[in-house]
């Protein structure tokens, strides 16, 4: 039987949800819903909950719900779909209230892509974004040369944007967040990451949702053809600024795989008619 506070899993809900949120608790586990349903008598329990219930009625009793003891069976319970349509808008926002890097796509040893829906839907169906323009500012390069370093100063940037001087570059001891990276020959971003928080910029035309994304190392000496074609063509389509990242001179090799994703804009530009350079 379920006990409250017995999931410790359980996710902070936001300032300002809080009084939504305790309308949305199950009185049995005191969490959110979790396949909310409705007894005859109007009151609302997680289904898990409310059937562990009817296994142990009080003794010579009939099922009794817990809070007015009106009897009810199997048959009365019903779903509650609006419950749980509000309890998943407000665990979306529960998600995204931890800004973290979250991986959207991920290459299998089999070479198969999985793409993560989830992460989808959480970042471009949110409440705040799904009615705006997009903009995906992503970067691909060689491993090991500093991608993810770059990136999370353009995060530190645009969590300061109202800094119209340098100070927005932060202390010269101060940690940078965001994109996991760390010093040594090892690769550390594996497939395809985006950061969880978007960043609302006004335009001309209204705001745009800024997004970020980190891709893993590709154009590296010995690296399989076909993956570095797979990875440069979802970082291409997924981009509206696609930054190639090299961090020396720029070399015969890096002048090849320029002209190889060139090649791919263009021919993915002629399938999809759709402009491939913008």
């Amino acid at each position: 039987i379920l006990t409250p506070g017995e999931n410790s899993d359980r996710r902070t809900v936001p300032v300002g949800l809080e009084c939504i949120a305790s309308e949305l608790q199950c009185s049995i586990c005191l969490e959110l819903y979790t396949d909310a349903v409705t007894l005859r008598c109007g009151h609302k329990y997680c289904r898990q909950c409310i059937t562990q219930h009817q296994r142990y009625p009080p003794r010579g009793a009939n099922h009794q719900c817990p809070q007015c003891c009106r009897p009810f069976n199997c048959d009365s319970i019903i779903t509650d779909y609006t419950i749980n349509n509000m309890v998943q808008k407000i665990q979306q926002v529960m998600d995204r209230d931890v800004d973290e890097a979250k991986q959207l796509v991920a290459f299998e040893p089999s070479g198969s892509i999985v793409i993560n829906e989830d992460i989808l839907r959480s970042c471009f169906l949110a409440e705040d974004v799904k009615d705006r323009p997009l903009c995906l500012i992503s970067i691909i390069g060689e491993e090991r040369k500093g991608k993810s370093f770059l990136l999370n100063y353009l995060l530190r940037r645009l969590y300061n944007l109202e800094r119209k001087d340098q100070q927005w570059l932060g202390a010269e001891d101060e940690d940078l967040k965001g994109f996991e990276w760390k010093p040594g020959a090892n690769s550390t971003t594996k497939g395809v990451f985006i950061w969880s928080k978007p960043f609302l910029m006004e335009t001309g035309r209204g705001k745009v949702a800024i997004f970020v994304v980190d891709s893993e190392g590709c154009n590296t000496v010995g690296q399989d053809t076909a993956f570095i074609v797979q990875l440069s063509a979802l970082s291409m389509l997924l981009s509206s600024y696609l930054i190639f990242n090299i961090s020396t001179k720029l070399k015969q090799t890096d002048l090849d795989y320029l002209e190889k994703l060139l090649d791919l804009a263009q021919q993915t530009g002629e399938a999809i008619d759709l402009d491939p350079i913008q």
